[in-house]
């Protein structure tokens, strides 16, 4: 291609920038520079020069495009010194405009600054306390009760039963006062402070006035959100929880008394030996200006009441990460004082270090500087300018992009999207491109197309797979691009299946393209640099590493939800402020939404409120969204996005806007009734354009009686596998396909059970059952209980076999086809025997299912693993079976037991009449077609004690729009005062039954297996006394359609690796097993995976 550099850079900053630009290209002008060039060395121009760049620094690069015009590509330092096509200004004015719109647009920002002042001055006042002063001299003692209640206390000393502008104006006067008046107004505050006994320390009540007690909540929860129970609220119901109800329910007890080894305690001293920082000189002068500034802004205050949450949670992010950012810091060597109250210890030295009232003055001084850069993050960090590929028409099945797009495009002429709230809802089918779409609809609702966006996903290899697409498709480098997963194995593995996959490939390519196979990504070892207009001293606390910057700075972020949820669910610690920041300044996608657990749905709920609260935009995506899911959540925003309008004089009103590949449609939504209302007209087009398309699955439903009651588990278990098996070769005879080459017929099909044990006990049976004559099995376990880097070679082969695109066939695969070849029986049946970690994220093309039943989603899902890559078949067979019962509904004594959980939706509160599958859908339904139309549509009425389907709809519906205020429900974190404690992370926690222990599986000297915890400090963990290994005969490893050896794979990524093999077990040996402190016992093969047995 052909660029062309504008150089606009000052000072020295030019020098650097001319010896750059002369080593890739020709200087034509003083400041321009033109050359031909690859995109690799255009990638290596822009890191070097993003890693030189200061402030003085600005240089514009311009492609060539078509014969008649050019495009701007990109702009590394200061963007002021050009407009948004690249062009060089020919006039300025004096009128600072950005800061202009941040004032009249950030109506509350001298608010904020004022409860960030004011709690950043007092925030730290306990630690006055002679408890905490003799505990930073001696480690072994502890102050008694935290540090922030104190500092709370003596607030409330100083305001309570007095109106702002009294307190206000003490504080003003302080700065006037000699030093006696000092030590006496001192004195009595500190005796008005005295706390009551423990029993009746309720500080906060409802004669505070607003200001009052927004900086006192900002003091008590600077290092942590109160521990309040849910249990206070058991019996909220109908009524909402407001401000008042919640704060006068905090106490002491609530996390901030501190544990004392003593048997019995001795009583509590109220001493201030050192007095308080109302003594010094430098505290008083600050509160006595920012106490001014308060008291000018009183009558602001009733109107930003209804912005509360959204002030309070910019103003704790801000006062935590100055508190952070300066108590890191060395202390000032020039500060004077008389005061002899130190703020805290130098950890290396374990001498004090920053005096009390330097610290106070200086957090607030780092938090203020933070609050005044908010409004920055909201447009200045760096975003993918208008992307050509999102330009360029998509064809054939992807058409339906373009149209939805144009429909976007049409409806931005009458509406400003940039100050609107906006809620996407993407139901695309599988296949149509639904996720390069949602960065289509992601740039075009910017006026520049440009772009900035998270992409959240529930599952790491979801998400890996997306990041690869989005590098390929949209031609992104690591600077724009950042995938996120949280474990350098699961990318290392990644990484090294793709490089196995594309190296032959990239050679070949190389060589034809340079004549060099020795060429290579210039870029590829390069520091990521992000060009900054935001100072970054402040915020290095949060910016300690290549990722946290990743997930600040990147304009597209594709990652696992987990780091973001802490916006929301991190109540302590401040690990919220850095997923708060990156939500601040970009957009959020959630694709697959419906897939996260029912019990996670309030957790999803809070952060789209907080998105609407920070004022993005939120798409969900999902081709099997009900109805509950797309209303609850629009509701979370829509309650997020009126806090924000309301603090920026925005309207309330959200624009709605769905598509698919029949269509699309956009609406401007007051209220959830009208959102209802549209989605479903929306839906029902949707399904009417459903039914015209032919079936590519049909479901039949396999009988399965119960046995007698006193019948043995074993027994059960066997009649319910031999059922599996006859289902299994009932499809293969026909679904077989017959293989040329070796006159075999075969089928790979896949048998769906709900949990591992099962899964592992079935392989079993599958290894040893006996067989027709004419047939041979191939059988592998599929699930979570399985070593890292033996899942992961699992995962590579199946990725491999069962990839149906552009006419490839699983015999094309050498193992598949040694498996052919090396029976005499005309017909191979290959088996995939998988827990629900196949239904979602995986890109398999399968014959057919067998699948146990849990929930209609999980029949929907997986039934979209079968004939994914390949056409319509004509006249199409059954091609799944439906188990009429799970193996829990057999194994129980009665029908009032529930059977669908674990996973599901059933529960002893939500109970079916039935556990037969024909009692619960409509058989002659999943005979024709087996689509998601009964997921994304609710009946009405909801029979959830007669169908699976309205169970499901029922039990989210109740979840995510019930009206009930008690502390677990959604509704409640939307109306309710709740957000002021963690009683809702609490009750409602992100990936609940996430609590099992980590483990890493070694070799002994003798290569026989063990089991460790992690290591800590570099000291090998301790063995784990739970395992049992196990060796499959040799008898049974002939039907195994993966061999899977061990020891033979970490020998050989420990060659990769150039590491141990003590290391590389630490590293890939990784799995997650239920612990009990060691009561829970696992028999391991390496083929099978952990199954769980008695100890």
């Amino acid at each position: 291609m052909i660029v062309t550099f504008v150089s606009q850079c000052q000072k020295n900053s030019l020098k650097l920038t001319r010896q750059i630009l002369d080593a890739y290209a020709n200087r034509i002008g003083e400041r321009t520079w033109q050359t031909v060039i690859t995109q690799e060395g255009l990638n290596a121009v822009k890191s070097r020069l993003a890693k030189t760049a200061r402030k003085t620094t600005a240089v514009a690069c311009h492609r060539m495009h078509g014969t008649s015009r050019t495009e701007l590509v990109w702009i590394v330092g200061n963007k002021r010194e050009f407009d948004f096509t690249g062009n060089v200004p020919v006039n300025r004015t004096q009128r600072d405009l950005l800061k202009e719109h941040w004032e009249n647009d950030w109506q509350y920002l001298q608010l904020i600054k004022v409860l960030v002042a004011l709690s950043a001055l007092f925030h730290d006042f306990g630690k006055s306390w002679d408890y905490f002063q003799i505990m930073l001299k001696d480690n072994k003692k502890r102050d008694p009760i935290r540090h922030e209640w104190i500092s709370l206390l003596l607030f409330k000393a100083l305001t309570d039963g007095k109106s702002d502008q009294q307190w206000l104006g003490e504080l003003i006067a302080l700065s006037n006062q000699s030093a006696k008046e000092r030590q006496a107004f001192t004195k009595q505050l500190i005796e008005t402070a005295k706390p009551p006994i423990e029993s009746k320390d309720y500080p906060f009540n409802e004669n505070w006035s607003s200001l009052a007690t927004w900086i006192g909540w900002l003091i008590v929860t600077h290092h942590k959100l109160p521990h309040m129970s849910e249990a206070s609220f058991s019996s909220a119901g109908e009524k909402k929880q407001l401000r008042w109800i919640v704060l006068k329910n905090i106490q002491r007890t609530m996390g901030y008394i501190k544990p004392i080894n003593e048997k019995k305690p001795a009583e509590l001293k109220w001493k201030f030996s050192q007095g308080l920082p109302l003594l010094s000189e430098a505290w008083c002068k600050d509160a006595a200006r920012w106490a001014k500034k308060a008291q000018e802004l009183l009558p602001r205050v009733p109107e930003a009441e209804t912005s509360e949450r959204l002030l309070l949670t910019l103003a704790r992010l801000s006062l935590m990460l100055g508190d952070h950012n300066y108590s890191s810091a060395e202390a000032d060597k020039g500060w004077k004082t008389s005061l002899e109250l130190n703020a805290n210890t130098d950890r290396k030295t374990g001498q004090p270090k920053q005096k009390l009232d330097e610290h106070l003055v200086r957090v607030a001084e780092a938090a203020l500087e933070i609050t005044h850069f908010l409004p920055r993050f909201e447009t200045e960090l760096p975003k993918v300018d208008e992307l050509r590929a999102l330009r360029k028409p998509a064809k054939g099945m992807f058409a339906w992009q373009n149209q939805a797009v144009q429909k976007l495009a049409e409806w931005h002429k009458g509406h400003d999207l940039a100050k609107q709230g906006f809620f996407a809802v993407n139901m695309a089918s599988t296949g149509y491109g639904k996720t390069f779409a949602n960065a289509k609809v992601m740039a075009a609702l910017q006026t520049d197309h440009s772009l900035r966006f998270n992409l959240a996903l529930g599952l790491r290899t979801l998400t890996l797979q997306t990041g690869d697409e989005y590098r390929e498709k949209l031609q992104l480098d690591k600077t724009q691009l950042a995938v996120l997963i949280g474990s350098a194995a699961v990318r290392f593995l990644h990484e090294q299946g793709k490089a196995e996959q594309t190296a032959a490939a990239q050679v070949e390519a190389l060589e034809a393209e340079s004549g060099s196979a020795s060429e290579q990504d210039l870029t590829a070892d390069l520091e990521l640099i992000y060009e900054m207009a935001i100072p970054e001293t402040r915020f290095s606390t949060i910016l300690k590493n290549t990722k946290s910057r990743q997930l600040l700075y990147a304009p597209v972020v594709v990652s696992t939800i987990d780091h973001l949820m802490p916006a929301t669910e991190s109540t302590a610690g401040g690990k919220q402020i850095l997923p708060i920041l990156r939500l601040m300044s970009a957009d959020l996608v959630i694709d697959e939404v419906d897939d996260f657990d029912q019990s996670d749905m309030p957790a999803i709920a809070r952060l789209v409120h907080l998105v609407g609260m920070l004022g993005r935009k939120l798409m969900i995506s999902s081709a099997t969204l009900p109805p509950a899911v797309a209303e609850g959540l629009f509701q979370a925003y829509q309650a997020g996005w009126r806090l924000f309008a309301n603090s920026r004089k925005r309207q309330t009103e959200v624009t709605a806007f769905w598509l698919d590949e029949f269509g699309a449609q956009v609406e401007l939504i007051p209220d959830s009734a009208a959102f209802q209302q549209a989605h479903q007209a929306f839906v029902t087009q949707r399904l009417r354009a459903l039914e015209r398309e032919p079936a590519k699955r049909k479901a039949l439903i396999q009988a399965i009686e119960r046995l007698p009651v006193d019948t043995e588990r074993e027994a059960i278990e066997r009649a319910w596998f031999e059922r599996i098996l006859q289902g299994c070769i009932d499809l293969h005879r026909v679904h077989a396909e017959h293989d040329e080459a070796t006159g075999k017929y075969l089928s790979l099909g896949v048998v769906r059970v709900a949990n591992v044990d099962p899964c592992i006990q079935l392989t079993r049976y599958l290894l040893d059952c006996a067989l027709p004559d004419e047939l041979e099995i191939r059988v592998m376990a599929y699930h979570a209980r399985q070593v890292l880097l033996l899942r992961s070679e699992q995962e590579h082969h199946l990725g491999q076999v069962l990839n149906r695109k552009n006419g490839k066939k699983p015999q094309d695969h050498l193992l598949i086809k040694r498996h052919l070849q090396g029976t005499t029986k005309p017909h191979v049946i290959f088996i995939l025997v998988a827990t629900p970690v196949e239904e979602v994220g995986r890109d398999h093309d399968l014959d057919w299912a067998v699948i146990e039943p849990s929930s209609l989603r999980s029949m929907i899902q997986m039934a979209g693993r079968v004939w994914r890559h390949r056409p319509i078949q004509e006249d199409l067979k059954p091609n799944i079976r439906l188990l009429e019962r799970n193996l829990k509904s057999l194994l129980n004594k009665t029908e009032a037991q529930p059977a669908f959980y674990h996973p599901g939706y059933e529960s002893k509160a939500y109970l079916l009449n039935s556990h037969g599958l024909k009692d619960l859908v409509d058989e002659q339904v999943l005979a024709n077609k087996l689509d998601a139309a009964p997921r994304i549509q609710a009946a009405n009425p909801l029979k959830p004690r007669e169908m699976l389907a309205d169970l499901e709809h029922q039990v989210l519906q109740d979840v995510l729009l019930k009206t009930d205020y008690h502390p677990r429900q959604v509704q409640a974190w939307l109306h309710c005062a709740y957000y002021l404690t963690r009683m809702a992370q609490q009750a409602t926690p992100f990936r609940d039954s996430d609590k099992d222990s980590n483990f890493k599986l070694h070799l002994t000297e003798e290569e026989g297996l063990e089991l460790r915890f992690p290591e800590e400090d570099g000291k090998r963990g301790k063995a784990a006394a739970n395992l049992h290994i196990d060796t499959l005969s040799e008898a049974l490893k002939k039907r195994l359609w993966l061999p899977l050896d061990y020891a033979e794979l970490i020998a050989s990524y420990s060659q990769i690796r150039e590491r141990s093999v003590r290391s590389t077990c630490e590293f890939l040996g990784e799995v997650r097993l239920e612990d009990r402190e060691g009561e829970t016992h696992f028999v391991f093969a390496p083929e099978l995976g952990f199954q769980r047995r008695k100890a």
